[in-house]
Order: structure tokens, then C-alpha cells, then sequence
């Protein structure tokens, strides 16, 4: 379950709205060698990302997007890495952050985070990532060259009240992509505002809502402002003995297209059940989106999660489904080359699986766990006709098996990782999610100044045919290996290096964009408390 499950609705007449994730302003910048890619930033019941939302995204999602869960296959090895982990440190504030680097291929590199002094309540965060490439690509059909950027600026400002929290939130992110066919600049700004009752307030009666706006411009084509609007939140109500009636609602808007503009409406009313170590969530969601052609309105909403063995062994179950609106924003972001995207409709009928996750011996963390998909319009990545060869996104009817593992240990001299997924698809006329992706990592620190580690990217090979064609093709697979290295001068200044695609294999970013050589980086990493 998250940290804080958002509490939901009088039972009566309170609706509220996709469950809105708190966003904890970073106090604290630590940093890891470890890889973290992130495409979208959206709302799971998943364990929470090693990054959290409060950092590369200071707006809330209400929808249920294909991007994030971690059964995407090759969506989770996109080209952004990111090694800072923001952790919330209470009266630690005025820190600055700053690692930057550059290289051969050009792969730019900027991590940027401060949290100045507010005070009275206040808390303020300010970061900013770039990451990007320029440099040779190797297609389906030979080598060219191309480059691609981006770029995200967010700033938070948080007050705690004693009995509600608010946070105000602002962002601007730009991608720039181009290569011999087609020249990309998206550019889009978004603001978001979240007040919610704190766990000290005493009352029975618990609230979180918030709203966002987005404003993105695709320049690259004939596409209108996108305008991006959505509102939800939720409250519940103790009854006392453990039980909870509660309730979630939320709306969700798109519009400056032709045409009929996507709009989502959604109400899950609940039941929480406490039962010592287990809690139990049982309701179901209404979702209405007035594109979807291909899916339901009423979903299984049902949650378990059940402690075996104090903070060493949880067993969850989830059974759950939904819909989402895949907006242009969210095409472009998980593949910057996609071509003249338009909002697409996607419903997952269900999603039924269950996992074990928990700390063993103090510096290990896991989770293990499997499960089952049905997607009555589900997202894919494919690729129009042999003559034309463009990225695009379309949507399917198939269903997934899934199992996936994830492992951490960090003490004092060791800091590893390994993430790994197993999918089984049915069969697809677009490209089908990699079988097998792996995300390995290991550090040794030696003195507190020196680290020196290795990484493993891998990702099996995919299959698919060209859109509305029977003709066939293959996305090879392949191995990202990479070391690292870094050097503290003081405990506020080091300098760093990496090399990536040690092994030269073509370590493909999106369908069509694959980086075929080794790529050396280096730079500088300053600390400031």
C-alpha cells in the first residue's frame, strides 16, 4: 500500500477523484549510481519508484497509463538516466545539488535540485533534469543521424498546516528530437494545486483533492495546443472498528482538437477494512470516456495487503481495471519521435496479480510478484508501412501474463540492484512488449571518495508487423553494458565519468532509433548543505 493511502469520501454524498498521491517537497539529496528511467509519471498501486513523483513531475495524473507500469517492455529503457535519489529530511533545508557532464557520443547530462530556506510552515523545492543525445542512429534499414533532448523544470512550494497540508506546483518541459525525416520541438507548461487534511488533525473525516493544468504545443506538426484539465480528490469516514467507508472521484479533459475532445469521468466508492496487520479495500470504479470505442465503464477496484512478518514480509493482491486517456503529451514523451500523434482511448478490462515485497537483514529490499492482464483497447508502439517507416502508437486487444523481480542492497561500502521482467503476450499485428528486460547494477565505495561501479541494461528481441500490413520485421535485442567511476576532492565536490555500450550493440531507445556506439561521459557532482 503507499505510504499514505489517500482517504476517501463520505459515504453518503462525497465523490472523489483518482486517489491523488501526496507530493513530499525533496529536503535531502543523496546520491546513487543507480539507474532510474522514468517515462511517465502516473498513479499505480505499485511499490513506490526509487524517484518520487515530487521530483520529476510536480502534477497528478488520474488516469491509468500503459507508460508506467513496469510490464512495458522496452518503455522502461528509454535514454533518460537518473542518479539522485530526493529523500524528505525534516529541518534539513538550503541544499543544493548540482552534476553535470558531457561526452563522446554527445550524451549531455544535467541534474539540478535546491530547497531554500522558507520557513513558517513553508517548504519550497526547485529542480531541473536534461538528458539527451546527438549522434549516429541505426534503423531498420541502415545508419543516420539524429539527436535527441530533454528537458524538465519543476517548482514546488508546500505548507504545513495543522490540519491540512497545500502544495502548489508549476513545470515547464521541453523535448527536442530530429533526424534525416522529421524535426521535433514540444514544448508544454503545467500547474497543479493540492490541499489535504494531516494525519494530527483528529477528525474522523479525511480529505485530499487537487487539480492540474497543462498546456503542450507539438511544433513539429499541424497539431492544435493541447489543453490538458483535470480535477479529483477524496474523503472517507471512520465508522470505527477498523472500518471505512470511502470514496474517490475525479475528471479529466482534453481539448483544442477537432472534432469529439476526450473527457473521462470516473467515482470508485470503497469499503477499508483493518485487520491488525491486513488491510482490505473492496469497491469498484465507474469510468466513463466518451471516445473509448472498445471497453467497459465498470471495473473491479479491490485491494489486499497483509503483513506475514513485521517489516520483512508483506503479501499484496490487487484486482483492478480502467480507463485512460493517452494524450498526445504522453505519446510524445515516451517515444520523441512518434509521428502526428492524436489522443487515443485505452482501456485495461482487468489487471488481477499479487506480489510479496519487505526488508530482509536491514539493507536488502524486494519484491517479487505476478499476475494477469486484459486490455479490451490497450497502447502499443508500431511502425507504418515498409515505404514510410514512422513511429506510431496504436491500440489492441490482447492480454499479458507478467512476473517481475526487484532487488536492492545498500550498506555502507555496497549499494546494488537488480530489476527483471518476464511478459508473455498474446499475439499482436503491432510490436508485442519485450519477453525478457533486465536492469542490473553494483557500486563498491571504498573511503567514502571513491566508487567505482558496473550496470547491465538488457532487452530481449520484439516482433511485430507493419501497421495495417501482414509483412513482418524484428527489433533486435540487446546488452547495455556500463562502468562508473567517481572521485570525492570534498565532501561537496567530485568528479565523475562513465562509458556506456561497452559491448557496441545496438541499444534501441524506440523503434526506429537504436545509439550503435560506446559513449563516454564525464563530469562534475557539487553538494551544498
Amino acid at each position: 500500500m503507499r505510504n499514505r493511502a489517500i482517504y476517501i469520501a463520505a459515504a453518503a454524498c462525497m465523490l472523489a477523484g483518482s486517489a491523488l498521491r501526496a507530493q513530499n517537497l525533496n529536503q535531502r539529496v543523496e546520491v546513487t549510481n543507480e539507474y532510474e528511467a522514468k517515462v511517465l509519471e502516473a498513479h499505480r498501486d505499485d511499490l513506490p519508484m526509487t524517484v518520487p513523483d515530487s521530483v520529476t513531475t510536480f502534477s497528478w495524473n488520474f488516469d491509468y497509463s500503459v507508460f508506467d507500469t513496469p510490464y512495458a517492455g522496452a518503455y522502461e529503457f528509454k535514454p533518460y538516466k537518473m542518479d539522485m535519489v530526493p529523500v524528505t529530511t525534516p529541518g534539513v533545508s538550503n541544499h543544493f545539488y548540482l552534476k553535470a557532464g558531457a561526452g563522446y557520443t554527445l550524451h549531455p547530462t544535467l541534474t539540478l535540485a535546491w530547497d531554500p530556506i522558507l520557513g513558517r510552515g513553508f517548504e519550497m523545492g526547485v529542480t531541473d533534469h536534461l538528458n539527451g543525445y546527438a549522434g549516429p542512429y541505426r534503423g531498420l534499414n541502415g545508419r543516420f543521424s539524429g539527436y535527441d533532448f530533454a528537458n524538465r523544470l519543476n517548482v514546488g512550494v508546500h505548507y504545513a498546516g495543522k490540519a491540512s497540508d497545500m502544495t502548489f506546483t508549476a513545470g515547464y518541459g521541453l523535448v527536442a528530437a530530429g533526424d534525416t525525416v522529421q524535426r521535433r520541438y514540444m514544448d508544454d507548461i503545467d500547474f497543479g494545486f493540492r490541499i489535504a487534511s494531516t494525519m494530527s488533525s483528529g477528525l474522523a473525516f479525511d480529505y485530499d483533492f487537487g487539480l492540474d493544468f497543462r498546456l503542450t504545443k507539438d511544433r513539429s506538426a499541424f497539431t492544435p495546443s493541447e489543453i490538458r484539465f483535470g480535477f479529483g480528490g477524496g474523503a472517507g469516514y471512520d465508522i470505527g472498528a477498523g472500518m471505512k467507508i470511502v470514496a474517490d472521484a475525479g475528471i479529466e479533459t482534453l481539448s483544442g482538437f477537432s472534432g469529439k475532445n476526450p473527457f473521462k469521468f470516473e467515482v470508485a466508492p470503497h469499503v477499508q477494512m483493518d485487520f491488525s496487520t491486513t488491510m482490505l479495500m473492496v469497491g469498484f470504479r465507474v469510468s466513463v470516456l466518451n471516445t473509448l470505442t472498445n471497453g467497459g465503464f465498470i471495473f473491479p477496484d479491490i485491494s489486499l495487503r497483509s503483513e506475514l512478518l513485521p517489516d520483512k514480509v508483506y503479501a499484496n493482491l490487487e484486482f483492478k481495471g480502467g480507463n485512460s486517456i493517452v494524450s498526445v503529451f504522453d505519446q510524445i514523451s515516451a517515444s520523441h519521435f512518434v509521428w502526428n500523434p492524436a489522443p487515443l482511448a485505452q482501456s485495461e478490462a482487468f489487471r488481477i496479480g499479487g506480489w510479496f515485497d519487505g526488508t530482509l537483514f536491514s539493507a536488502l529490499t524486494y519484491k517479487l510478484g505476478a499476475g494477469y492482464r486484459k486490455f479490451s483497447a490497450g497502447l502499443l508502439e508500431s511502425i507504418s508501412a515498409p515505404a514510410l517507416g514512422q513511429e506510431l502508437f496504436v491500440l489492441e486487444k490482447y492480454g499479458q501474463f507478467y512476473a517481475d523481480a526487484a532487488l536492492t542492497f545498500k550498506n555502507e561500502h555496497v549499494d546494488a540492484g537488480l530489476q527483471a521482467r518476464y511478459t508473455n503476450t498474446s499475439d499482436v499485428d503491432a510490436i508485442a512488449p519485450a519477453a525478457f528486460t533486465c536492469d542490473a547494477h553494483a557500486s563498491y565505495i571504498w573511503q567514502k571518495r571513491y566508487r567505482a561501479g558496473i550496470s547491465l541494461r538488457s532487452c530481449s528481441a520484439r516482433t511485430g508487423h507493419f501497421d495495417g500490413t501482414a509483412t513482418a520485421f524484428t527489433l533486435p535485442g540487446y546488452y547495455d553494458l556500463g562502468f562508473n567511476f567517481e572521485y570525492g576532492l570534498s565532501s561537496r565536490f567530485a568528479l565523475w565519468s562513465q562509458v556506456g555500450n561497452a559491448l557496441m550493440q545496438n541499444v534501441r531507445r524506440s523503434a526506429l532509433h537504436a545509439e550503435p556506439g560506446i559513449e563516454v561521459t564525464a563530469g562534475i557532482r557539487l553538494n551544498l548543505r
